[in-house]
């Protein structure tokens, strides 16, 4: 008995697995699935530094443009840090003095040079003063070095004001704002959430025996009601495929990008597909 159950699965067994996965192929195809609409972008701002909240300048609801500022700490004590560190920056107080002794030590190696020549000084004296130029002109070079690294100081000040300043990375919908002016944040606690609803995305897991049968960058008809009849129809175009499949539960990812120019669709509302029926034609060549 054992034996005869061996020989029919090594003669037919093999037939029988790809009979199912045919039918299974074909059960996919044609098939509706549920997808749901998302923010394409959505994010949550918190406080850039810690700090007082000193402004909000947007509500919730209002439509904000990529690079507007949204809110901004009290940056009161940050801009006395850059007028300090401008000062220091632009002041050649330092190193116009160090030229001046740079110029006094040349003038006093020229007098004991020309001392030598008359036998006034020794030769030890020479080389001391011309030693005390190069230490004049080395100081020179150091308070040089130091302007410039005084320089680089007010740049990074500048940026460290900037980020008192809360920007809107994208152009979107300030969708909750979760702190007051006034409010003492640190960098954990959230200021504001914004999304993007133009463009939105539909996010479906499809059926793994569906892969192969839509495209990138093709349109395709979503539905927004569940029952067949009362379809009302969005265009989407399929953005991106996950080349990997969950081997859970035998799903893969596409996501569908929907023009919603005038934001008339909000996020969150169920999306059905159809998936479309294979190529006879190429579904007899595999066969």
């Amino acid at each position: 008995m054992i034996a005869a159950m061996n020989t029919f699965s090594r003669r037919f067994g093999p037939a029988l697995l790809t009979a199912c996965l045919t039918l299974w192929g074909h059960e996919a195809a044609g098939q509706r699935v549920e997808g749901t609409v998302q923010p394409s972008k959505e994010v949550v701002l918190n406080a850039p530094v810690a700090a007082v909240l000193g402004t909000m300048n947007v509500r919730e609801g209002d439509r904000v443009g990529a690079e507007e500022p949204l809110a901004t700490m009290d940056d009161g004590l940050q801009r006395v840090a850059v007028r300090a560190a401008r000062l220091e920056a632009e002041s050649d107080t330092a190193i116009e003095n160090a030229k001046l002794v740079l110029q006094d030590t040349q003038i006093q190696l020229d007098r004991i040079r020309e001392s030598e020549t008359r036998g006034a000084a020794s030769e030890w004296e020479v080389r001391r003063a011309e030693l005390q130029v190069k230490v004049e002109a080395a100081n020179l070079k150091q308070t040089q070095e130091q302007q410039m690294l005084a320089q680089v100081n007010l740049e990074l000040e500048r940026e460290r004001l900037k980020r008192y300043a809360v920007l809107a990375p994208f152009a979107g919908r300030v969708l909750r704002v979760a702190a007051e002016a006034g409010a003492s944040l640190t960098q954990q606690d959230p200021i504001l959430s914004l999304v993007a609803l133009d463009p939105l995305e539909a996010v479906f897991h499809l059926p793994a025996t569906s892969y192969g049968l839509l495209k990138t960058g093709t349109d395709y008809p979503l539905d927004r009601k569940a029952q067949p009849g009362e379809e009302q129809a969005i265009t989407a175009r399929l953005i991106n495929i996950d080349p990997v499949i969950d081997p859970a539960s035998q799903t893969f990812r596409a996501v569908f990008q929907i023009d919603n120019a005038d934001e008339s669709m909000p996020a969150g509302f169920p999306v059905y597909l159809s998936l479309p029926e294979k190529d006879p034609a190429k579904t007899a060549a595999a066969e």
